[in-house]
């Protein structure tokens, strides 16, 4: 069987602001930053935190045929994702 997994990972993005208080800041930081383009760049460190993990179950024609949700922990401990749906066209 063949699989494509997404990982989902937490990463760090440092950003300079200037404001008036930290929550400010952090409004300004999500209003103002383009994340997309901060993460095509060297800018930005991954956290050491994985989310979870989505596996697609690929056909041999190339199609998706199911796709599994894990939770990290589960990737260690269970047998079954969290959540699964089969593949649409």
């Amino acid at each position: 069987m063949r699989y494509i997994v997404h990982i989902y990972a937490t990463v760090r993005v440092p950003v300079n602001i200037e404001a008036s208080s930290p929550l400010e800041a952090a409004r300004r930081a999500e209003n103002e930053v383009n994340l997309y383009d901060k993460l095509s760049y060297d800018e930005c460190e991954y956290a050491d935190e994985i989310i979870s993990f989505l596996v697609d179950e690929i056909s041999e024609g190339g199609e998706v045929v199911k796709s599994y949700f894990f939770h990290p922990d589960q990737v260690d401990t269970f047998d079954q994702p969290y959540f699964a749906e089969d593949g649409g066209e």
